[in-house]
């Protein structure tokens, strides 16, 4: 374990996966983008990142679609966050030079999925 700040420490390298979860709603796009690109720096090459989020739009069902609307409140309110959407995760990890993005809908968790990318590079 390594002690840090990861909007301003830098990650290291070498290696094989990293896992960004629940924390992307906490920050703006911008703050997103770079802490993404940072983590594509670290990535072996055909690294993979796994961002697990909840995502705007995406539950089914009327008891989903509340309980991700009551978490984007909660994340404004204590968090001055937001939920992303499904596009705006992946434009982020393609401009941070992500390909072969795929995602796992996480059925138990409501509006959660988990997003996969390959570092090109």
């Amino acid at each position: 374990m390594q002690e840090g700040d990861f909007l301003t420490d830098g990650f290291g390298r070498g290696y094989d996966v990293i896992l960004l979860f629940n924390i992307i709603h906490g920050f703006s796009s911008e703050q997103n983008l770079n802490l993404i690109r940072k983590a594509a720096t670290a990535l072996n090459p055909n690294g993979m990142i796994v961002v697990a989020e909840q995502v705007a739009s995406r539950s089914t069902g009327r008891a989903g679609k509340a309980v991700v609307r009551v978490l984007e409140m909660s994340y404004f309110q204590l968090l001055d966050g937001q939920i992303y959407t499904y596009a705006e995760i992946t434009g982020w990890l393609e401009a941070a030079g992500f390909s072969r993005l795929r995602r796992i809908n996480l059925f138990k968790a409501p509006g959660t999925c988990l997003i996969l990318g390959l570092q090109s590079g």
